[in-house]
């Protein structure tokens, strides 16, 4: 490896060189030790790296993580955890933990095999088990069969790309017909999620698991703590059920009843999707242009803010403009837009919803998932013949859902189909909204939260004009 000098000694004579490498081969806690020391420790991380041991390594995190609370080492600890065959209400659950990269199956690109469900033990071991698994064969079924149906629609009336080759057509009259047909799969269907994840936040979300209504999750807590303790004994063996988190929030008998017009509506009523913006800063602008002059200003913020305020509305659409310049489809936006936030209250399709979760950055505060918000029915349903199909799933899914629930709350849930809405409150600031904005217009997205995406953009610029009007790139439907 060739290492630039760059002409600097050291006290005792020897010269300097910037060093960039990776450190590899090393169990994920030695890592996070070997950084760990060089807060203390003048060595090079690779000769630290050769002093350790798995031993030593150990009575470090015994010591500093675990008995004085400096948890940031264990996010030098990083593992990639796969789960296989998890329902798609766990991985939603799972996903809910911020400083993690996550990867799922594709409801896009991969048709779901039939008989690929969850089983919660429990339920099958009642005698609610013939109910359970024959509504959850027939909602596979019809997921089968229309998408044979859909494609086969497809491919008779979608126009061929010019120089389109017949691999590539049809690739997209499969895409085209599994994005219509998720509606139809019951959460309670089985996938695939990677996990990349620090040991801090693994020990964080193990102890989320474990005080989950869901057996399912519990038991998958469990599960990724045995495996984590083989990669990480010291950072996890800790993780044990969150109670204080398990007994947060208002309880439901405190709770206002329903006003009239927040009335839900049945799951027989068809849906359109909703974005309402609920909340926001009206001083907002005057906050972000002080922001954006922040890092270049001698001044406090005070000082800033009340210079900004005497400003024109001219005068501060032209250093907004100035300060924006012109970012690239591909560019985040300046830091400063992280300076105000909005609160979106929206009611999605499920399946939706699980794309607007990957956005992480924001804070997401989602219901509980019920018939009782309705379902969307794109229109493309009459088109293809799907509405039929469509109605027996709902009917076979609620039907079987309400006797579930009789006797096992919680594990309902997994026969609900992805096209039922569910209700989320989204904090988000003004940066991750462009970014969210942008990326999910796309005409390559699902329309479902296309139309979220481009409604949550027109509320922010109705909200704060002079703000919005130099950030393009948002693509209308």
């Amino acid at each position: 490896m060739y290492h630039p000098y760059d002409g600097r000694m050291d006290t005792k004579g020897r010269r300097m060189a910037r060093r960039v490498y990776v450190i590899q081969d090393l169990p994920p806690e030695t890592v996070a030790v070997t950084f760990a020391k060089t807060s203390r420790s003048p060595e090079p991380f690779d000769v630290i790296a050769e002093g350790l041991t798995a031993s030593k390594a150990t009575e470090f995190h015994e010591k500093w993580v675990v008995g004085y609370g400096h948890s940031s080492v264990a996010e030098h600890a990083v593992l990639h955890i796969a789960l296989e065959d998890i329902s798609i209400a766990a991985a939603k659950a799972i996903e809910d933990n911020r400083l993690s990269s996550f990867t799922e199956k594709s409801t896009r690109y991969q048709v779901y095999e039939p008989d690929r469900f969850f089983r919660p033990p429990a339920v099958m071991a009642s005698a609610l088990a013939k109910t359970y698994d024959q509504a959850m064969h027939e909602l596979m079924r019809i997921y089968i069969e229309g998408m044979e149906q859909t494609i086969a629609w497809h491919r008779e009336h979608l126009t061929r790309a010019e120089k389109e080759t017949d691999r590539a057509f049809a690739a997209r009259c499969r895409a085209r017909s599994c994005d219509l047909m998720r509606f139809f799969l019951p959460v309670g269907t089985l996938t695939n999620l990677g996990w990349t994840v620090n040991a801090r936040t693994l020990e964080y979300a193990i102890s989320k698991l474990l005080i989950s209504p869901l057996a399912e999750l519990r038991d998958i807590g469990n599960e990724i703590k045995q495996v984590a303790l083989t990669h990480v004994p010291t950072l996890v063996k800790y993780a044990v059920p969150n109670e204080y988190h398990a007994q947060c929030g208002i309880p439901a008998f405190r709770l206002p009843p329903a006003l009239p017009e927040e009335r839900i509506v049945g799951h027989d009523a068809a849906c359109e999707n909703e974005i309402r913006l609920v909340a926001y800063d009206a001083a907002a602008e005057d906050k972000i242009i002080a922001a954006l002059a922040y890092p270049r200003a001698a001044g406090n913020y005070e000082h800033l803010l009340a210079w900004v305020r005497g400003l024109t509305i001219e005068e501060k659409d032209a250093l907004i403009r100035e300060a924006i310049g012109s970012p690239r489809s591909f560019d985040a936006g300046p830091r400063a837009l992280e300076a105000t936030t909005y609160t979106f209250e929206i009611t999605i399709d499920y399946g939706a919803w699980r794309d607007i979760q990957r956005h992480r950055l924001c804070t997401q505060l989602l219901q509980d998932f019920t018939p009782g918000l309705g379902y969307v029915e794109p229109r493309e349903f009459g088109l293809t013949g799907l509405a039929e199909r469509y109605r027996q799933a709902r009917a076979t899914a609620v039907g079987a859902s309400q006797r579930i629930k009789e006797m096992f709350p919680a594990e309902a849930v997994y026969l609900l189909p992805l096209g039922y809405r569910v209700r989320t409150l989204i904090v988000i600031n003004l940066r991750e909204a462009y970014h969210f904005a942008r990326l999910r217009s796309s005409p390559m997205g699902h329309q479902s939260y296309r139309r979220i995406a481009v409604d949550m953009w027109r509320q922010i610029e109705q909200a704060h004009p002079l703000l919005t009007r130099h950030l393009s790139g948002v693509h209308e439907l």
